[in-house]
Formats: C-alpha cells, structure tokens, sequence
C-alpha cells in the first residue's frame, strides 16, 4: 500500500509542476499580447 500511495503523490506533484508551468507560459504569453 505504501509503495503505491507513494507512486500517487508523485503522479500528483508532477501533475501539478505540469499545470504550474503550463498556466504560467499562458499567463505570460497573455502579458505579452496585451502589451
């Protein structure tokens, strides 16, 4: 059970440096187009 809880919170904390990083370049690209 552990090993997979484990593998869990790692597939989060990817998942959410992914969505970091993804609403990031867009709220930077959309900076950028406005200005």
């Amino acid at each position: 059970m552990s090993e997979s809880n484990e593998a869990q919170a790692q597939l989060l904390t990817d998942g959410m440096e992914t969505l970091v990083g993804v609403l990031g370049n867009l709220c930077s690209g959309l900076g950028k187009e406005k200005h």
